[in-house]
């Protein structure tokens, strides 16, 4: 298999506020004040961009 060699990776990580009175921001009883998620941007050499996205209920730890 054969295709253009990646030349960048791209993570941004984002954090969406939620408030607590909507529904869908408490989980297993607890309140949850923020979503958190993971874009990845893959750049080829010849321009051809993909995305993909993580999501995190908890958010995740630095490491």
């Amino acid at each position: 298999m054969s295709g253009s060699p990646i030349t960048d990776i791209e993570a941004i990580p984002l954090r969406i506020p939620l408030k607590p009175d909507l529904p869908g921001a408490a989980l297993w009883g607890e309140e949850l004040t923020a979503a958190d998620s993971l874009l990845v941007k893959v750049t080829t050499d010849d321009g051809i961009i993909g995305w993909g996205e993580a999501f995190g209920l908890y958010g995740t730890p630095l490491a």
